[in-house]
């Protein structure tokens, strides 16, 4: 939590315009479940399970997992606390 507090934190201070968007999933029996979808509040095992993917540059992703955009600090911890 501290280093994504940092991250944060650097991103309000700088110069540039940024935009955070905030992710959660978790990893259970081997299946990947989206902690901030709709379904989140879900019983275990009603959740549909998400599937890992690799784009055309090698790069591992979430298929389907939900993203969150963070105005302010607080939005961004608050999703993923």
């Amino acid at each position: 939590m501290h280093l994504v507090l940092a991250v944060l934190q650097e991103v309000r201070d700088s110069p540039e315009q940024l935009t955070v968007h905030v992710s959660q999933f978790e990893v259970y029996n081997e299946q990947i479940y989206d902690l901030l979808a709709e379904e989140a509040g879900a019983v275990l095992g009603q959740r549909p399970a998400l599937r890992l993917k690799e784009d055309s540059q090698g790069r591992i992703f979430v298929r389907g997992l939900s993203e969150v955009r963070a105005l302010q600090i607080y939005m961004a911890v608050r999703c993923i606390t």
